[in-house]
């Protein structure tokens, strides 16, 4: 199996972990669909261990009291398929995950650097390295990625395109990596507005601003409104440049 090394490059910490964590999962996804919901735990297999096969006796009793009839009419045939059922499908359905599994580990671990290492040295399976780096630097990473995007604002250096992008990165990672928790469309304009708030070019357009807030398009309107209306004072390119690419 190829690295994903390249791909998707090194975790260093809470700081680059939504885009090493949004990488990993495009870089598995394209591998193997099973990769990234087995990695994620969403995958789950059967049972947890091996089971062991039952005598046919105690299997007949099973039997026999499951469909309310005498020991003597449960054949042979009737004992062979309820341990296939029972035993055999879930054992070959938890060596194939396990095998799965086994191979995310030395995927995941090229994609996260050498000082991390120590933190899963006890990791067997893929999925257990995950949920140990997701312990360490998820928490810590929503706090990065919703300060950098509320403390994104317009100042007077920047140019109007400059900081529609930037902001448009910064609440990509907010929604990316928050997801259930992630602000709602009214709440992004709010912020959206606080943040150009005392930029002097902005007050006319921010006073005259009026969107149906309910659109489920809104935010894209107000990039469109906002630089259309700053471009014409020199301010924005008429372009929008391509913004974090998820």
């Amino acid at each position: 199996m190829q690295s994903l090394d390249a791909e998707v490059g090194k975790l260093k910490d809470h700081t680059n972990y939504t885009r090493w964590h949004s990488r990993l999962r495009r870089a598995l996804k394209r591998q193997d669909h099973r990769f990234w919901p087995t990695l994620m735990g969403t995958n789950q297999p059967p049972v947890l261990h091996k089971l062991t096969v039952p005598d046919d006796n105690v299997v007949r009793e099973v039997l026999a009291d499951e469909y309310g009839i005498p020991l003597e009419s449960i054949s042979a045939n009737h004992i062979a398929d309820h341990i296939n059922k029972s035993v055999h499908q879930p054992n070959a359905s938890l060596n194939a995950w396990q095998a799965l599994d086994q191979k995310l580990l030395p995927l995941f671990l090229v994609t996260i650097g050498s000082h991390l290492h120590f933190h899963v040295r006890l990791a067997r399976t893929g999925s257990q390295a995950y949920r140990i780096i997701e312990g360490m630097f998820s928490g810590l990473a929503k706090q990065h990625v919703w300060a950098n995007w509320i403390n994104c604002s317009f100042s007077a250096y920047k140019t109007a395109q400059d900081f529609v992008n930037r902001w448009r990165r910064a609440l990509d990672e907010v929604l990316y990596l928050l997801e259930n928790e992630a602000p709602t469309v009214a709440c992004q304009f709010c912020q959206f507005m606080t943040a150009i708030d005392g930029h002097p070019g902005t007050k006319s357009w921010a006073q005259q601003a009026s969107f149906d807030m309910s659109h489920s398009s809104l935010m894209d309107k107000v990039y469109h409104s906002f630089l259309s209306r700053l471009s014409k004072s020199g301010k924005a390119t008429n372009e929008l440049r391509v913004h974090w690419n998820m």
